[in-house]
């Protein structure tokens, strides 16, 4: 369940922007994810019997956005791999631990962008490196652009917001743990989104 955080995230936030268009600007312009308004979710089959789901409630991560050409430049996702949470406190003690996420030494989940394809106008595959555990594996993220305008309240930044969906083998990153018999799936799902908002 551990990996699912990876894709980050983090990380299909960046491709994702580009679809959308910002006011007119002529330079690249950094955006930061609101940490109040992010969430990661890990969803696995447990024993052929029903899909978990947890969550991870904690991340950030930054971006720059060029709305005139469309381009994308230094996307980083960071997830705290403690924060995940399924509202079992053994069975959440259990992933973070050497088994799955090894969030012990390993804390920080991490997704850089190396690329991205438009798929659709407000649609985008957003390529990365995903690092969990220590191990680093490409990761490729369907996302897509849900808004893009001045936020109605609050702070009043303009505001990109987007949702993105990967899936990935968590063996891949090491974690074998009640693979043998399909006690654990191998496959995670990863759901994510977020808002971001451009930086002053």
């Amino acid at each position: 369940m551990l990996t699912l955080s990876r894709s980050l995230a983090a990380l299909t936030l960046g491709a994702a922007i580009t679809l959308g268009a910002l006011p007119a600007q002529a330079e690249f312009k950094r955006f930061e994810i609101d940490p109040d308004h992010f969430s990661v979710a890990a969803r696995i089959m447990h024993a052929g019997y029903y899909t978990q789901t947890g969550l991870f409630t904690r991340g950030k991560g930054s971006f720059r956005y060029d709305a005139e050409s469309g381009q994308l430049a230094d996307v980083v996702v960071e997830i705290d791999a403690k924060s995940f949470f399924t509202g079992h406190r053994q069975r959440d003690d259990h992933v973070k631990g050497p088994d799955f996420l090894n969030s012990g030494e390993f804390p920080t989940i991490t997704f850089k962008m190396t690329g991205y394809e438009k798929t659709g106008d407000n649609n985008a595959k957003i390529n990365g490196d995903l690092t969990i555990r220590g191990q680093t594996k490409p990761v490729s993220v369907d996302v897509i652009l849900n808004k893009a305008a001045d936020y109605p309240f609050g702070h009043g930044k303009y505001t990109l917001g987007l949702n993105g969906a990967t899936v990935f083998a968590r063996s891949d990153f090491g974690m074998t743990y009640a693979l043998e018999g399909g006690l654990v799936a191998d496959t995670v799902a990863l759901e994510l989104g977020f808002e971001a908002n451009l930086a002053q």
